[in-house]
């Protein structure tokens, strides 16, 4: 599981060394990829275990129904924060569910490597059902998470020439 984001140390390794961005950004996305699949493979060898099947279907439990669209606290503030995030959740279960679908389950990953939506530690769990190539998974996973993190480290730099420049 991961412990911190590591957008943090690539900013301040990229804002007080003179290592490269690109190679900054390929290192993060080679380590964040590895990490994913061997979560991605732990995670099919998990599914496949006749003993956690049974013990699921001994366990499973029906979803709660869904809560009602009206609140009674009356404020207003909460009822819009509240329905963004459901705007937030139903926009993630609609990319989740594209990842049955073969056409679009490489773009959901890259667009969830690269931007975090839905977020990429979900998407790993998601795809781990399905028939999902694990080498399409780590190919669309090691692009998305390394031009996120080139992208990243680059950002000391910009904000430098936007000082000075």
């Amino acid at each position: 599981m991961p412990a911190l984001p590591v957008e943090g140390t690539l900013l301040g390794a990229a804002a007080t060394t003179d290592q490269s961005p690109v190679l900054l950004g390929l290192a993060a996305g080679s380590g964040q990829t590895l990490g994913k699949v061997l979560m991605l493979l732990a995670l099919r060898g998990t599914l496949r275990s006749e003993r956690i099947r049974r013990w699921l279907d001994r366990h499973r439990r029906t979803p709660p129904p869904a809560a009602a669209a009206s609140t009674p606290d009356g404020a207003s503030g909460r009822r819009g924060w509240r329905a963004t995030v459901a705007a937030v959740r139903r926009g993630n279960r609609r990319l989740l569910a594209g990842l049955d679908r073969p056409a679009l389950a490489v773009p959901i990953v890259l667009l969830s490597a690269a931007l975090g939506f839905p977020p990429l530690l979900l998407t790993v769990f998601v795809v781990a059902p399905t028939r999902m190539p694990v080498t399409a998974f780590a190919a669309a996973c090691f692009v998305g998470r390394t031009a996120r993190f080139i992208t990243v480290s680059l950002l000391p730099q910009l904000a430098h020439v936007g000082w000075t420049g």
